[in-house]
Order: C-alpha cells, then structure tokens, then sequence
C-alpha cells in the first residue's frame, strides 16, 4: 500500500542519514534530496502503470513512447536536453511532411498549421570498443545499425537514411556516414580484420604493444597508447553538436582490460566529460566458469567509481540463448559468432529509442526519456549502477508459452516482452525465484504496443517469481517505439537487481588466493576492500525494511 511504502522508504532515509553521519568524505555520502526525488518519480510511474493497465487496449495509443514516463531528476544536473519538435498541428501523421522528418531530412520542417522549426541534429553518443571482445562485438553491433538504417558501405541504400542515424553516425562532406566509434585492443591481426570491413575510418582503430607481462600496472604506465585512445574520443567529441554519452563495450578479464588501460580510459574520460553519461556493457566470467577473476577484480573498482551505468553479461548465458529453440536461436552447436551476434543485438535495442523512436513518434507528438537519463532513473544509490541484461523476441517463433489468454497475448510484443523477462537473462546471477531483488527497470521495447507492455508490467508486479525491494515502487522505464521495417518485436531490458553482489563475490573469492602471490603495490588489497563493499551495499539495499519502534545503527554496515 502507498502508505506503507512512504513509511518504510522513510526508514530507508533514516539510514542514509546515519550512513552520512559516519563518513567525512562528501563522495561517500548519499544525496537525500536526490534519493527524495528519485522516490516520488517511482511512484508516479507505479501510479501510471496502474491507470494505464487498466485501460482498454483500444483506448491506449500505439506506439506511443510514453508508457511510463521518467523524468530527469531536478538534482542531478546533467546534459541539457534537445527540444521536441512542435508536431501540434499535425493532422495526417503519414503526409508527405511527417515522412520527411521520419526518413531524416533536415531543415525547415512544419507540421499541419504549426510554425515552422529547424530540426537540431540529435545528441550523439561516442561508442568505445575495447580488447578482442570488445571489437568483435562491436563488429557486428555496426553491421547491425548499418543494416537497420539501411546504409550500405556508409551510404543509403534507397536514396535516404531510415530512422535517425546522427546519434551513432556523422555524415561526411561526401555524403557517406562514418560510425562514431573508436576500437583499441593489443590484437593487431584482428584489427586488421576488423578494418577490412571497410565501416571505420582508418583514425578510429589503434593497436597497442602488449608489454611481457601484461601486468595491470605495465598497462596503466603506457601512457602514450592511453594518450592515443583518449585523443581520438576527444576528436569524436569535437566532431559532434553535442555529446550525450560514451557507451563502452569490452571483455573483464582479457586484452588491454587486463592490463589496466581499460580502467584508464574510464579514469581519464570520468574527469574530462563528467557531464556525459558513460555506460559500459561487459562480458564477464559466470559464477562458476573459468576466468581471470584477478582481472575483474582490480577493474571493479574503476567501474564502480568511474562509470554511471554497467551492464554485466556472460558468455555461458550467450550461449544458453543461442541454443534455445524458445526466445533463443536454436542453433545445436552455437558457435563464437553467434554469441557476440547476440551481444550486439542488446547494444542496438538500447541505443533503438535514440536512432529511431524520436524519428518515429514525432509525428505523434510522443516524448521518449534521454538515453542520459537511465542512469538517474535506474540507480537510486551512484554506487548500485549495476544492471542484469536481457532479450525478448529473438525468435518470431515458439513464443505461445508467454501468451497470456484473455489479455494482449494475441499481439507478439506482448509475448516478446514475457520472453525477456521470464527467461532472456544474458546473466547467470539471475534466476527468477531465487533470492534477488528488483529495484528498478528500463524496458526497450521496439515494435512493440505501448498497451502490451504495460499489461506485461502490470502482470509482473503480482507475480511472486518477481521480488521487487519493500521500500520502493521499482519504476519501469518503458521506451516503446513502433518500426513498420522490423522483422518482429523485439525487447532488450536493463534491470537493476540485487543478484549482481552475486557477480562480485565470485570476483572477491576467485581473486583471494591469487593475492597472498602477488598484489601490485597494494591495489588488489584495495580492489578487494571495493569490492566486499559493494556487496555489502547490495545486502542492504535488499533488506527488509524493520518495522519496529527501535531503530539499528547501521553504520558502517549500510
């Protein structure tokens, strides 16, 4: 009930409050008059997702990019946002003018009797792709937008760009579009693979010297490769009207992840462009197979401070998808490929709303939340930055499992939305009934009915498979966008779940016995303080809220 949530919620700020009183650093500290107002978003988008699932689905406009509406948080201060285009007066959204502005002509453009307005180039966003997982990922995330914006070779295959494509791509004076991505690794023969593709220009690729021991601090003291990646996003900055953010992709534990760059790019990025959103999407060990957890140890800790957004998937999960004739490709034998094809699939559904929801819902006057703005959304702590990814509607078919009788399980979003939900994790933390907490999730839905994924929220939220933490109304961010060119819907969520502290223990208990060998000037011994940190942050976060009259100092311990 909503009275009982505002009480234990205020509990919540009662431990904030002696957390605050423990700690003399300001960065240590949680911003209250932030965490007040992240609260009363969630319980508007709560109270929203109540009023609209109880609409008729005729009545709830489609394709709408409403569904639940997260605005930006008045404390957050970050990037400005682009103004919407005035549709007022639009009357015919497919006439000849509305097509304009969604086959991405520029210029001087009026719908119906509104005023005419120019068209601002839309907020970009700098990929970095990092290592070998990196790159092969980032691979096939760019043949992937290619082919959805129907470009070929950087050039438009009918004569004009579909959707917006200015986010991930700038246009050259000739008319091609360049990606605006950088790729670095130690791995020079795969770059040249990579490079042969002919998508990048030939300045966005750098191939460092791996140094003999590949010690994270022999890679940390490169300082010339470093400058060299870090020069080449500052000219990607440059290039661009206005940057949104950075979205990293990379492997934890291998390549120049290992060896520290990784975590001083995100350094030096955190200090130049702190007003830009940095989101990374990390493959990293599951909590049983091998790899270098001593790697992923001493990257937590950039990625704790650094960054404002994680997504963390595994390899082992890649695959589980890859081989499942439900949600999944059903491949017997799913090879490399096809798991980062996967991998990049979930780059181009959360970076969908940017390239083509604006462009789409503009002639229906729609608003769509910033790509900047998941971030203060789904993080109500800076620290619990940590998101579960997964998939819905990989396959078209073998979906009847998800459809719900009587409701909008007719209509394939709806299922595409069960999928991802129910059984798409691309993380082995995550197991639906088990001991993790939802605190919040964003939902990026394309091709999908605003009323489907509204009446698949709405069933989630009773559905005791689904634990939510008690002190929260665990928003939904719903970017849902129709695309008349998709093969099908297709759902790609970030979900803020308090299984992740299962990710960071096994990092912590695969990195102990490796630190009684060898610890470089004492870093791993901090990375491991970070780190047993963090999960103690995600323990309580996941508490139940107590409800008696005599309140536990929490110290330390919150």
């Amino acid at each position: 009930e909503p009275a009982d949530l505002q009480s234990r919620f205020e509990k919540r700020i009662v431990r904030c409050e002696k957390w605050n009183a423990s700690k003399v650093q300001e960065k240590e500290k949680v911003d209250i008059d932030a965490f007040r107002a992240w609260f009363e978003v969630m319980k508007k988008a709560a109270d929203e997702v109540r009023s609209l699932a109880s609409m008729e689905v005729n009545n709830t406009q489609a394709g709408d990019g409403i569904g639940v509406l997260f605005e930006k948080m008045p404390s957050a201060g970050g990037p400005r946002v682009l103004p919407k285009v005035n549709v007022a007066g639009v009357k015919d959204p497919s006439g000849p003018r509305a097509r304009d502005y969604i086959n991405g002509n520029r210029g001087q453009i009026s719908f119906g009797g509104g005023s005419g307005k120019a068209v601002k180039t839309p907020s970009a966003v700098i990929s970095v792709s990092l290592g070998g997982e990196g790159g092969d990922v980032g691979l096939q995330a760019w043949q992937k937008y290619m082919s959805e914006h129907l470009l070929e070779s950087g050039r438009p295959k009918e004569g004009s760009v579909y959707g917006c494509c200015t986010p991930l791509f700038a246009e050259s004076t000739t008319g091609r579009f360049i990606p605006r991505a950088i790729l670095a690794g130690y791995d020079g023969g795969k770059l040249d693979t990579i490079s042969q593709a002919g998508i990048f220009a030939p300045t966005s690729i750098f191939a460092g010297s791996r140094p003999g021991d590949n010690s994270w601090s022999a890679g940390q003291n490169d300082s010339s490769f470093i400058e060299e990646i870090h020069e080449a996003i500052r000219r990607q900055m440059e290039q661009a009207d206005y940057v949104e953010g950075l979205l990293f992709n990379h492997g934890a534990g291998e390549d120049i992840c290992m060896g520290g760059v990784a975590a001083a790019i995100y350094r030096k990025t955190a200090e130049d462009y702190s007003k830009q959103m940095r989101h990374s999407v990390t493959c990293v060990p599951d909590l049983t197979g091998e790899g270098d957890r001593l790697a992923c140890t001493m990257l937590s800790s950039p990625l704790i401070e650094y960054l404002d957004l994680v997504t963390f998937y595994d390899r082992t999960s890649l695959q589980k998808m890859a081989s499942s004739k439900v949600n999944g490709l059903g491949l017997a034998s799913p090879d490399y490929a096809a798991c980062t094809g996967l991998a990049a699939r979930l780059l181009s559904g959360i970076t969908g709303p940017l390239r083509f929801g604006r462009a789409i819902n503009a002639v229906e006057g729609s608003r769509l939340a910033t790509w900047s703005s998941d971030a203060t959304n789904l993080c109500p702590y800076p620290r619990i930055h940590f998101m579960v990814p997964s998939l819905g509607g990989v396959m078209a078919q073998g979906m009847e499992d998800f459809a719900v009788p009587g409701q909008a399980g007719a209509e394939p979003g709806f299922e595409a939305a069960g999928a991802a939900l129910r059984r798409g994790s691309l993380s082995s933390c995550l197991s639906r009934g088990d001991d993790g907490k939802i605190i919040a999730m964003g939902m990026f839905c394309r091709g999908v009915e605003q009323a489907s994924a509204i009446a698949k929220v709405a069933e989630i939220k009773t559905d005791r498979k689904f634990q939510f933490v008690d002190w929260s109304p665990t928003g939904f961010a719903i970017y849902s966008y129709k695309d008349p060119k998709s093969q099908g819907p297709e759902v790609a969520v970030l979900e803020n779940n308090t299984s992740v502290a299962k990710i960071f223990e096994s990092f912590k208990s695969g990195s102990e016995e490796q630190q009684l060998n060898s610890d470089e000037g004492g870093e791993l011994a901090e990375a491991l303080e970070n780190v047993a940190a963090i999960c103690k942050d995600f323990e309580e976060v996941g508490a139940e809220t107590s409800y008696g009259d005599d309140e536990e100092d929490y110290g330390d311990e919150f």
